[in-house]
């Protein structure tokens, strides 16, 4: 793998939050890249107790205030936090240099954030969609 390589996983749940499958699954494979040479950077939501930055198995972790925004309703939270994380994400983008080359926003929770950050950075987006609310909610 090219040891040049920097990736951006955009994620609302990642550990110690585990709610789902999206949680280990971005953590083992954040895990995997930087193992095989690559600079992975984690940006994900806040969590009682955890640390606000941290690096985890070569794995960067920045978690960003998302539970103490205002929401009258899920969608409206969904949506604050993506303004939040791509506010962070993109600081902490410009802090490098510029120096990502992809994005991957894990679910669609966090598709907004990861479309701004495509098309501020010019820079591919790779999504994973790991559930719909049609599958989490029946319908």
């Amino acid at each position: 793998m090219n040891q040049d390589l920097s990736v951006m996983m955009l994620t609302w749940e990642f550990p110690p939050r585990i709610i789902g499958g999206i949680s280990s699954h971005v953590y083992y494979l954040s895990k995997s890249l930087a193992r095989n040479g690559a600079k992975v950077y984690v940006v994900t939501c806040d969590f009682p107790g955890a640390p606000q930055h941290e690096v985890v198995d070569g794995v960067e972790i920045l978690r960003i205030d998302s539970y103490k925004n205002p929401s009258p309703d899920f969608a409206t939270w969904v949506y604050l936090m993506n303004v939040n994380m791509q506010k962070e994400a993109a600081a902490l983008v410009n802090s490098l240099g510029g120096k990502i080359d992809v994005f991957h926003a894990h679910d669609w929770l966090v598709a907004t954030a990861g479309i701004g950050l495509k098309h501020v950075f010019r820079k591919p987006l790779f999504a994973t969609m790991h559930s719909t609310e049609i599958g989490r909610r029946n319908g």
